[in-house]
Formats: structure tokens, C-alpha cells, sequence
């Protein structure tokens, strides 16, 4: 059968770090199912050679460091089907929103991080087919959600989440090249260059009780792997060392966003109103440190120094009421705005704007006209609370 890796032998798992840098090690609950392609990427600078040689030709080129890595991906919106008990990609709406606040067995409420208040960070694990990488201080910049009422695949509420890590570890897949004495710390292996120390490998059936091993050195030159801890057993020539990660647990079903009715409300009583579909955007403005020497060859920090950007936009047919909407903006009546996607307790989520005014709406549609109404969504004076997402 051929090694060729195929887009659909994929998984990610995501786990909050202690603090920044510190590579977390995730669990069978941690993991995230994607819906599209995923990407990770953190490329190597080269510098120009600058040396005149009197030759047109170029010589070399100098190494430099690493620029910031990029990342994102796209997965279901998944209530975990228990009240109080947080969806499946739980952990990363709490990286772009800021706080997650869990009430057993009532609900689970994402609201949003103030300007002293630290982003959690963390490392992002991705194995695509044969190979894991690992993405150490990865924090989430920004999410993308649709939720829509139509038949289509891209009906179902989801997500699209990306932003940024510092350091990406890379593990492929190998075997021994001899066999290994139980108590090992040194394993030969047929090529040494698809590892890096921080790699997290099994060997064989060897996982060190499910926690993996992690590389601490890598002899490139005699093709051997310094491991942590010891081999627990003895290990066969030929037995596969590849990238450790826990069997995947799923949590939760996907909703249909046709379920659950848009409230409108100026302050006296909610209105339920048909949309065709709702667009949130959330964008935190997160910047790596590049520029600052810190003895690393990678990005070794990160900062906010900009206002968020929180968008929302709803899309409805051109029926005889919304012509009033004109006035709204005008006006700029407020309105408190919540965005539901599910209808039965523990398989629902919520999103709720307390204070949103509307932009000039937009018309189009050669057979039904549709309108779209951005929304500009603001905060109250006590802060941080534009948006809430609940799941209950």
C-alpha cells in the first residue's frame, strides 16, 4: 500500500499550556475534528549573502531565524450533548474570546478577556497521516463563524479558527534499525532527520503507559534518538517509532443552524425573526515578538496593543417590515441581538450582543432580493462584554 499521506487520515488535538512554552501534552478529550484542509506553517528565513566575490553567480546564503508560524482550520460548532459540559473545541473558543466560565449542569458561557487579563496559550497538535507536528505557544487570533438555515454542507454551525505559534516540532514516521534493551535511553534508528529534539514518539507498542517519550537529542550524524524516559520493555529491530498521540474521543453531535430563532430587541420585548443566515467575526489583533533578541531562533512572545474587531451580519429576504431599517441606522437604535443555533438543552449554543446598531443595509438577488444588514456591535461602559456564547 503506498506511504502517500491522504487528507482525510487527520486530527488535531489542542491543550492549554501552564504558561507560555511550556509543551502540554494532551488527552483522549482534547481532541478537535476538522471539517476543511488544515494548515501549519512556520518558515525558516535565508538572508542574502551580501559578499562581493567578482562573480555574477550566488554562493550561499545565510540562515536565519524563524518567522512567526501560522495556523487555521476550520471545524463544527459541537455542544458536548450534557449541560454544563464543554463542546468540543471548548478549549479554543476560550483562546479567541478570553474566559470560560462553567456551571455544572446548567451551562458553559465564553465571554471576552479584558486588557489585563492573559490569553491562554497553547500547543496544537496535528498528525497528518504519518508525520505529528506540534505547535508550541499558539494562541488563537481569530474565528469565523457562519450559521445558516439552508440544505447546504456548509449549513451546519462552524467555526474557522487561526492565529499564531512560536516553535513547531516535527515527528515522522521510522523503525529501528537494531533491536533495544529495555531500560534504553538511546535508540538507532534507519533515519534520524524525520525527528527533532521535543518530539513525542512510540516505539513498537512501547508508549511509556501512554504519556509517549519524549527526544531530547538527535545524533544526526550516527542516526540515534537520546529518549526520556527509559524504554519500559525491549524493543525489536524494525519496530515503527512514529509520533505519540491519544486515541481521539469525540464529544457532542453538530447542529443544523436552521434550528432556533434570531431575537431582536430594543429594550421592551425579543422579537423572533427569520434569517437566511448570521456572520460573526472575531478578530483579537495579536502580534509576535520578532524583532527582540532573546537568545532563540523563533518568536518568543506576543502582544495586544489594538482594539478588538467583533463583526456581525445578518442576511434576510427583502420582506415589507425590514424596509425600516433605513431609519434604524439613521436613528442608531439599539438593539440587543442573539444568534441561537440548536433548540434542545445541552445540543444548543448562543451567541448574544447586548448592544449592536445597524449599518446601511445592502440589496441583491435576481429572483428573491435578500438584504444584508451589518451590524457595528459595542460594548457597554463596564467593557469586555460585546458578545456572550453560550452553550445550554
Amino acid at each position: 500500500m503506498s506511504d502517500i499521506a491522504i487528507g482525510r487520515d487527520v486530527i488535531i488535538f489542542a491543550k492549554e499550556e501552564s504558561t507560555p512554552g511550556s509543551k502540554a501534552f494532551p488527552s483522549t478529550t482534547d481532541a478537535i475534528f476538522l471539517t476543511e484542509e488544515g494548515s501549519f506553517r512556520q518558515v525558516r528565513n535565508f538572508i542574502p549573502d551580501a559578499q562581493r566575490r567578482g562573480t555574477y553567480s550566488k554562493v550561499q546564503r545565510i540562515k536565519a531565524r524563524l518567522a512567526t508560524g501560522e495556523w487555521s482550520f476550520a471545524t463544527y460548532l459541537k455542544p458536548s450533548g450534557n449541560l454544563g459540559v464543554a463542546p468540543e473545541c471548548g478549549q479554543l473558543l476560550k483562546g479567541l474570546l478570553g474566559k470560560e466560565t462553567v456551571s455544572a449542569e446548567q451551562k458553559v458561557e465564553y465571554t471576552l478577556a479584558g486588557i489585563n487579563d492573559v490569553l491562554p496559550t497553547f500547543t496544537i497538535w496535528f498528525r497528518q497521516g504519518h508525520t505529528v507536528f506540534c505547535h508550541v505557544s499558539s494562541v488563537v487570533n481569530s474565528g469565523d463563524i457562519a450559521i445558516k438555515a439552508g440544505n447546504d454542507d456548509d449549513s451546519i454551525a462552524s467555526i474557522t479558527f487561526s492565529g499564531f505559534f512560536m516553535k513547531q516540532f516535527r515527528t515522522g514516521t521510522d523503525e529501528l534499525s537494531q533491536a533495544e534493551n529495555p531500560e534504553a535511553s538511546t535508540l538507532h534508528v534507519s533515519n534520524a532527520r524525520k525527528f527533532m529534539p521535543g518530539s513525542v514518539i512510540c516505539v513498537g507498542s512501547l508508549n511509556n503507559s501512554g504519556s509517549g517519550y519524549e527526544v531530547t537529542d538527535v545524533d544526526y550524524d550516527n542516526s540515534t534518538l537520546t529518549i526520556s524516559p527509559q524504554l519500559e520493555d525491549a524493543a525489536s529491530q524494525g519496530d515503527v517509532v512514529k509520533g505519540y498521540l491519544p486515541a481521539p474521543t469525540e464529544v457532542g453531535e453538530p447542529v443544523h443552524g436552521r434550528l432556533g430563532y434570531v431575537t431582536f430587541d430594543e429594550g421592551s420585548n425579543p422579537v423572533n425573526t427569520p434569517i437566511i443566515a448570521a456572520t460573526i467575526g472575531f478578530n483579537n489583533n495579536i502580534r509576535m515578538i520578532e524583532d527582540e533578541k532573546a537568545d532563540v531562533d523563533y518568536p518568543h512572545d506576543f502582544i495586544r496593543t489594538m482594539e478588538r474587531e467583533l463583526s456581525l451580519s445578518i442576511d434576510c429576504y427583502f420582506k415589507k417590515d425590514v424596509a425600516a431599517r433605513w431609519y434604524e441606522v439613521d436613528a442608531q437604535l439599539e438593539k440587543e441581538i442573539k444568534v441561537p443555533a440548536g433548540d434542545a438543552a445541552g445540543k444548543r449554543l448562543r451567541f448574544e450582543f447586548p448592544r449592536v446598531q445597524l449599518d446601511t443595509p445592502e440589496l441583491g438577488g435576481t429572483e428573491e432580493v435578500v438584504m444584508t444588514m451589518p451590524k457595528a456591535v459595542l460594548a457597554s461602559s463596564s467593557f469586555e462584554d460585546e458578545v456572550k456564547l453560550v452553550f445550554d
